[in-house]
């Protein structure tokens, strides 16, 4: 009988963070590739309200998480280098799962934010955007209401999301 053993290097918070991240990656560009490639292959680029708020749900949460995990790498690389005989107690594998667990639960949370400002909107005459990717700029420009309070929300939601984990990337 023929056992494998697995490598122990591989069990280190570096891989444990590239699995996610390996997960994470296809996620995102997935939520997009199916309707772009019916949209070539049969020529209608129409997407609904309800496809809109579900594609904008998975791409954005899926982005969101990865910028977190990086930050998660980014924390781990910077433990390992600035305190090596302490980074074997800091980075446990309970610390590697609650960075990635918070990752997903703050790009998810910030998924649900979006969606549900999507979902809240009220359009003029149709619901229907001639685009295969639902962006919020032409999304935007269909709404009958004042666009203040949701390019509000978007400018601060995502600010507080790329400032934040770029703060922690640079000061790593």
């Amino acid at each position: 009988m023929l056992v494998i053993y697995p490598d122990s290097h591989l069990h280190t918070p570096m891989y444990f963070f590239l699995r996610d991240l390996s997960f994470v990656d296809p996620g995102y560009s997935s939520a997009v590739a199916p309707k772009t490639v019916a949209a070539l292959h049969s020529g209608n680029k129409l997407i609904s309200h309800n496809g809109c708020a579900a594609q904008s749900f998975f791409f954005v949460g899926f982005a969101t998480v990865e910028c977190y995990l990086l930050a998660s790498m980014a924390c781990d690389r910077h433990a390992m280098l600035c305190r090596p005989l302490h980074y074997t107690t800091t980075m446990t594998a309970g610390v590697c799962a609650l960075l990635t667990m918070g990752s997903y639960v703050r790009g998810f949370l910030n998924a649900c934010i979006h969606t549900a400002d999507t979902l809240r909107l009220s359009f003029c005459g149709s619901n229907e955007m001639n685009h295969f990717f639902c962006e919020v700029p032409p999304l935007l420009a269909l709404l009958c209401s004042n666009t203040c309070m949701s390019k509000l929300v978007v400018f601060f939601v995502v600010g507080f999301n790329v400032f934040f984990t770029l703060l922690v990337i640079l000061t790593s």
